[in-house]
């Protein structure tokens, strides 16, 4: 049934940060201790992350922040609020996905530089052959 429909993936990852590794805005107190055994991962291509399907008409959307985030009281993904609110408004406007997403790009840039250590990064990768508006 989805032969021919585009594939669209809007990925929210949290990283464990490593504890002999200190990072920048890492959380206070160190981070957690994590053994790989704890982890379940599906699809990671060469250890970099999720496999990125080859087909044609397939959207990939990926962010990923520091699992600091979530212990945070009353944690929200910036990234996720911003990809709803922005696919609403791109479909009562009827925008273009990748623009809606180059917008989604702005937001993030912007929290960014007024919260270094609570710092999102996104990945876009698309395959899609003709703009691609919501209904």
């Amino acid at each position: 049934m989805l032969a021919g429909k585009p594939k669209l993936f809007f990925i929210q990852r949290y990283g464990i940060q490593q504890p002999s590794v200190p990072q920048p805005g890492a959380c206070p107190g160190g981070a957690p201790t994590h053994r790989d055994s704890d982890l379940e991962t599906d699809g990671v291509a060469c250890g970099r992350g999720p496999a990125v399907p080859t087909d044609a008409d397939v959207f990939w959307s990926h962010c990923w922040t520091s699992e600091c985030q979530l212990e945070q009281g009353n944690h929200r993904s910036v990234y996720l609020e911003a990809l709803t609110d922005g696919l609403l408004r791109g479909r009562r406007r009827k925008t273009n996905l990748v623009d809606i997403h180059t917008e989604l790009n702005g937001l993030i840039y912007d929290h960014n530089k007024r919260n270094p250590a609570a710092r999102y990064d996104i990945d876009l990768k698309h395959t899609l052959r003709r703009h691609l508006c919501l209904t």
